[in-house]
């Protein structure tokens, strides 16, 4: 008889534990924990990588901007270089400093 008691209240205690275990896996399956690593303004790592994704973009984009403008700048340097120093050629010299700066 006390070979029973002590059987039974084992499985009363394995059942138990079992029954915690199965309620705390539920528990965080429900609740998806969020990595410490992760910004606030994030709601996952998925948000972020898009997020860092369109940075990138942009920041590419902003890249090809600056060297498109500098490079049309450098163009019409030229141009204006050349004009002058054609002018110079046919016997023009600018009549003062402010136009010689202009290109004229």
């Amino acid at each position: 008889m006390n070979e029973e008691n002590v059987t039974q209240e084992s499985v009363t205690e394995e059942t138990t534990t079992t029954h915690n275990e199965t309620v705390e896996s539920s528990t965080s399956v429900a609740e998806p924990s969020r990595p410490e690593w992760l910004p606030e303004k994030f709601a996952s790592p998925e948000d972020m990588a898009k997020s860092y994704g369109e940075l990138e973009s942009w920041k590419g984009k902003k890249e090809e901007d600056i060297r498109s403008a500098m490079q049309e700048e450098i163009e019409k340097e030229r141009m204006v270089q050349d004009v002058y120093e054609q002018s110079r050629a046919l016997g023009f010299e600018p009549e003062s400093q402010s136009v010689k700066c202009c290109g004229i």
